[in-house]
């Protein structure tokens, strides 16, 4: 009888332990607030990291997140593999829920897209489980913008041209120029150097007296295209070749300047003066 007791005694004492253990477990997971932390990209225009070629006007932040758990003055730091993004801070320590870093992106002066990851990093913190802590920057290069815009190409005979040299004069373009100059030879021409001179104007030396069809692409900025040019008298310009609804050829007088303009209202205009 005595033994019975013994053993209800004991496995009531387990069971009163087990609930105590429980208990002070529950209340310390309650007083334990979240340790996590996250990284959020925010640009001035919306939250999307597709950038275009051009970043030189535009602002963007990285906010970093901090849940209160994370212990005052606990480090953070931020790496990233690419430098042609700079970090107005790398590294800091956890004062407020929340810390903005300016970022500054180049510009994408290649025809490739690149890109480019952003990581953060808290001591005394974990990454947070539905937010990643690492943003990813996808920037474009030439060659998304020019294959959305519009072309066009014009033929010049270099052995009735005046010098070996043929240049293309009063250039507005609202983005990206490409030009092909049919011999191997590619230049581009941007808005910033269309901003940095009132007289844009590229030339190309040929060092052959043949026939070459040089080849105009044109990006649009803000899904608008628009650009004008003037090819001056004697330089062998015989015929200027574009598409609107259909391929058109305009048969050229090397004797009368040529003007070409297009935007997405009006179509192409290409106009020949003689002075």
């Amino acid at each position: 009888m005595n033994s019975r007791l013994s053993i209800l005694t004991l496995t009531l004492g387990l069971f009163v332990a087990v609930l105590i253990i429980t208990a002070c477990g529950g209340d310390n997971d309650n007083d334990n607030p979240n340790i996590s932390y996250r990284l959020i990209y925010k640009s001035e225009n919306n939250n999307s990291p597709y950038l275009g070629w051009d970043t030189s006007k535009k602002t963007f932040l990285l906010r970093l997140e901090f849940d209160a758990g994370i212990p005052k003055g606990s480090e953070w730091y931020l790496n990233c593999d690419e430098s042609w993004i700079k970090l107005s801070n790398k590294q800091g320590k956890v004062n407020a829920p929340y810390e903005n870093v300016t970022i500054t992106i180049e510009d994408n002066t290649n025809y490739k897209d690149r890109i480019a990851y952003i990581n953060l990093d808290v001591k005394n913190g974990i990454p947070n489980s539905s937010q990643y802590t690492t943003v990813t920057i996808h920037q474009h290069g030439y060659e998304t913008g020019l294959m959305s815009g519009r072309s066009m190409s014009f033929v010049t005979n270099r052995s009735i041209a005046n010098n070996s040299r043929l240049s293309i004069d009063a250039i507005t373009v609202n983005q990206v120029m490409e030009v092909d100059w049919g011999d191997g030879n590619k230049n581009v021409l941007t808005k910033n150097d269309n901003y940095s001179t009132s007289n844009l104007s590229i030339a190309h030396t040929y060092s052959s007296s043949g026939t070459f069809t040089v080849k105009l692409r044109f990006a649009p900025d803000d899904g608008i295209t628009s650009f004008k040019f003037k090819l001056g008298k004697k330089q062998g310009i015989q015929t200027v070749k574009y598409y609107e609804n259909a391929n058109v050829t305009v048969n050229i007088d090397d004797q009368k300047d040529v003007y070409v303009s297009y935007n997405d209202y009006d179509g192409y205009n290409v106009k020949q003066y003689q002075y």
